[in-house]
């Protein structure tokens, strides 16, 4: 196998990508400073792509160990990446003066602490990823807040405990926060617990359930044009199918292997919230743990068992949609509603109810803000 090797031609500097001539105009003034200098530079990942620009600025900060380099930048990615004191500005005076805080020391990472230092608004810790549906379903219903996505629960708890410490260190800080999580098998002392902390808890499992509930579902029905008769037909078909699909996957073995997996959840709580603080030594310590081992194997597990099934049999004979819901998960579920409702596919649902929720003054999002929790 012959090697080929790949010549690059001569081009034109007008010829050259914004990009490009951002780094040839950056290396220039670096390398032409006078030694000492501190050399100041606005926005430096203009026209630089992300991919890049990191390392770029590593090389370039090596070019030049004599000088100081002052960066002011909106990206808080790249800020993230640099080794070296930061700073937010809070707020800007006419006068002019700024108000500018230190990027403190904090468990939570250093590029969400920037962007709460950089918001003007309390800040909402909730669970999720940037680009999905149930992200861009918080940032509408909670307009006054940033928020923030920080993945699963325990991210969330520990977010916002984190936060208020940081408050309680810098009290000149004041952010405000609060924290959203899903409902999955917590009983109300554990919400009230978490109330207690600041944060709400969703009254159903997750939040993706919340766009099949029958009321959701009207909405959603109204707003591509159903109306009269047609409109209560389709609602009436909606609710019966979705009925019919949740109580197939809540039947035989499949009702089983599901209280099976939120059970051991609430085994997993169990465990952890036993306090062993107050025995005295290690006798006293064996003998509390296996007892409240034995409570568990003996009595709670079963109880546990009992209250589930209960629970979804009672919701399924009453036709309780809205009570499964506070329940039943599963991540098939949107697409199934999307199918039952409209006929099309999940993406397809999402980026409809994305687009409908961004319209003015909508009943969708009016909606959707009923059934989320309220923030002080």
């Amino acid at each position: 196998m012959s090697s080929t090797s790949i010549e690059s031609a001569d081009y034109s500097a007008s010829e050259m990508s914004d990009g490009e001539r951002a780094v040839f105009y950056i290396l220039g003034q670096v390398l032409s400073a006078n030694e000492g200098s501190i050399l100041i530079f606005d926005e430096p990942e203009l026209h630089i792509h992300k991919s890049i620009i990191s390392n770029l600025w590593d090389e370039i900060e090596k070019l030049r160990p004599d000088c100081s380099f002052l960066m002011i930048t909106h990206d808080i990615e790249f800020t993230a990446t640099r080794v070296a004191k930061k700073y937010v500005i809070r707020n800007y005076y006419s006068a002019p003066a700024w108000d500018i805080s230190e990027i403190p020391d904090s468990e939570l990472d250093e590029q969400t602490i920037t962007l709460i230092l950089g918001s003007r608004k309390p800040i909402l810790f909730v669970e999720g990823e940037k680009t999905s549906l149930d992200m861009e379903t918080y940032r509408l219903c909670y307009p006054e807040w940033t928020v923030i996505p920080k993945g699963s629960c325990k991210d969330v708890i520990q977010a916002v405990s984190s936060l208020r410490k940081l408050n309680e260190d810098m009290p000149i800080l004041n952010i405000k926060c609060a924290g959203i999580v899903d409902r999955d098998t917590r009983d109300s002392s554990q919400i009230e617990e978490l109330e207690g902390q600041g944060i709400k808890v969703l009254r159903y499992s997750e939040i993706e359930n919340i766009f099949s509930l029958p009321s959701i579902a009207h909405e959603v029905l109204k707003i591509v044009g159903f109306t009269g008769n047609e409109l209560t037909n389709r609602q009436e078909q909606f609710n019966a199918e979705l009925l019919s699909y949740i109580k197939n996957e809540l039947s035989g073995d499949k009702l089983e292997k599901f209280v099976v997996q939120r059970i051991h959840r609430k085994i997993d709580t169990y465990l952890k919230r036993i306090d062993l603080s107050d025995t005295k030594n290690s006798d006293d310590m064996k003998g509390k743990l296996i007892s409240e081992v034995s409570a568990l194997i003996n009595s709670k597990i079963n109880e546990w068992i009992s209250e589930m099934k209960n629970e979804i049999q009672k919701c399924i004979d009453n036709e309780n949609i809205d009570g499964l819901l506070y329940i039943y998960e599963n991540k098939g579920l949107l697409a199934k509603t999307a199918s039952i409702l409209m006929g099309i596919s999940k993406s397809n649902f999402e980026g409809l109810l994305m687009r409908k929720l961004k319209e003015p003054n909508n009943s969708l999002l009016q909606a959707i803000k009923s059934v989320l929790p309220e923030l002080n």
